[in-house]
């Protein structure tokens, strides 16, 4: 199932919403992209310079409405995902498109060459899905992208520079704007 199609299905659900605060272990469903400087992440999905692949097993640290802080399991370090003003959805609905209790790697191993490889690099590339697009880069900002079947995205570096993803007809990536 696509992580589209999963989205829909788990929002359409109605159940329960599940918490990070008893999830474990906790996995990344996408690639995340820290300031590994400051050990810090942000709601906005900010395409900063670190790099924390899809799969990876994390810990749960603490929980509040202004951030949300992991341990890196192989690494044993701390990271701080901050609750941004500009995100336009409930803080921990948001962390749950990007961390869950399990991770199947099949989900990259399943995907084309061209997609495998930009999620292993978290960099876009003209001929990547949309799936790959997210797991490479993690879901795009929902206020500057309310709609996921839109032609293009627009993800931030940081909030003076935005990178545009462009999609054909065939839900494939025919351009990037940096």
């Amino acid at each position: 199932m696509s992580m589209l199609k999963l989205l829909s299905v788990c929002l359409a659900d109605g159940g329960e919403t599940p918490s990070l605060r008893h999830m474990s272990p906790i996995y990344t469903q996408t690639n995340l992209h820290p300031d590994e400087t400051r050990a810090r992440l942000y709601s906005v999905n900010f395409q900063q310079a670190g790099l924390i692949p899809a799969g990876t097993e994390v810990v749960f640290a603490s929980l509040n409405e202004k951030q949300f802080s992991f341990i890196v399991k192989e690494k044993a370090r701390t990271y701080y995902y901050l609750n941004h003003k500009q995100s336009n959805e409930p803080f921990e609905s948001h962390l749950l498109r990007f961390f869950g209790p399990s991770w199947d790697p099949e989900k990259i191993t399943r995907l084309p060459d061209q997609d495998r490889e930009g999620v292993r690099t978290g960099k876009p590339a003209v001929g990547m899905t949309r799936e790959g697009i997210i797991l490479a880069m993690g879901w795009p900002p929902r206020l500057e992208n309310p709609d996921l079947k839109a032609s293009r995205w627009r993800y931030w570096r940081h909030r003076f520079d935005t990178i545009a993803i462009e999609f054909g007809p065939d839900d494939t990536v025919v351009n990037i704007f940096t």
